[in-house]
């Protein structure tokens, strides 16, 4: 997944199948906490690519049913941020490997994340607002 969402080019076709990446994710993420593997640097940093994958395939855009999705995947990778990022600090602290560059990427999505959901706020206001007019 990592090498993928490096070497792959952000064309909106190739965005549009990271999306379909939604249902094994939450797959893989069930697994990994029904198999107690969950709770270590490793599946931090795993946390953090999947998190990036649906990132990526949601910018606040389209009708009404595409901006209900993004916003779905968002929170999607918001939860992932959220448990990853003691899971990589804790890696880090304890020594067990140099994941910084990682709790710098979490933060920039997180950062992007915010963004995204702004603008999806903004939107809906200005859709209230064309209604009330």
């Amino acid at each position: 997944l990592g090498l993928m969402l490096e070497e792959m080019p952000l064309e909106s076709e190739n965005v549009a199948r990271l999306a379909k990446l939604q249902v094994p994710i939450a797959a893989a993420v069930r697994n990994l906490h029904f198999r107690e593997m969950d709770q270590d640097g490793n599946a931090g940093v795993l946390y953090e690519r999947m998190s990036r994958a649906l990132v990526l395939c949601s910018p606040a855009k389209g009708d009404a049913a595409d901006r209900k999705a993004a916003a779905h995947r968002r929170a999607m990778a918001r939860a992932l941020l959220t448990q990853a990022a003691p899971l990589v600090a804790d890696a880090t602290e304890q020594g067990l490997a140099d994941l910084s560059h990682i709790s710098l990427l979490i933060s920039m999505q997180l950062q992007t994340l915010d963004a995204h959901d702004a603008e999806q706020r903004r939107s809906l206001d200005g859709a209230s607002a064309m209604t009330l007019e």
